[in-house]
């Protein structure tokens, strides 16, 4: 698992693999909360001597709604990669509503893997690209026909160009 980072009404954690948790740069070791579910979205919570009970709602997309004691936070929940993306302002799976996939952030195609003519289903990989030192699976935006791929493996490409167009299916 590698570290997560998780917001809190603006307080921001990184949660890492080792079990030191930083706030603000402020970096130590905690002792892993004992955590038992009560029922669907309640936990009891035993951290350093101190006993709570949480009632979590998921509200999707990483983002949770956490009660304790009278008093309500919401949390956002990021992986390293899931961050990256959201701190550079790019869509992880580069779907666009138009049958097109764009590079999400300059990058070199790693893999291309579809042809023109060959049909695709929605979210299928059409092409892998590497950047930020990660390998991003661009996927299809709709069900289809390839009728384009304009990248090439080795191929080093800039911010939104034009990747693979793919002609909806009926």
């Amino acid at each position: 698992m590698a570290s997560l980072f998780v917001d809190i009404d603006g307080t921001e954690l990184e949660v890492a693999e080792d079990g030191t948790v930083s706030v603000s740069g402020d970096t130590r070791a905690i002792a892993p909360p004992i955590v038992r579910r009560l029922d669907g979205s309640t936990y009891h919570v035993l951290h350093e001597g101190r006993s709570s009970v949480l009632h979590i709602e998921d509200a999707g997309d990483g983002t949770f709604r956490v009660q304790s004691r009278g008093q309500a936070a919401t949390a956002h929940v990021q992986t390293r990669k899931e961050r990256l993306l959201a701190r550079y302002g790019v869509n992880a799976d580069a779907r666009t509503a138009d049958g097109t996939v764009k590079a999400p952030m300059p990058g070199l195609v790693l893999r291309v893997m579809v042809e023109v003519g060959q049909e695709v289903r929605h979210g299928q990989g059409v092409l892998v690209l590497e950047a930020m030192k990660m390998e991003n699976e661009l996927v299809a935006p709709t069900d289809g026909r390839i009728a384009a791929v304009h990248a090439t493996v080795g191929e080093a490409v800039g911010k939104n160009a034009l990747l693979v167009e793919i002609e909806a299916s009926a």
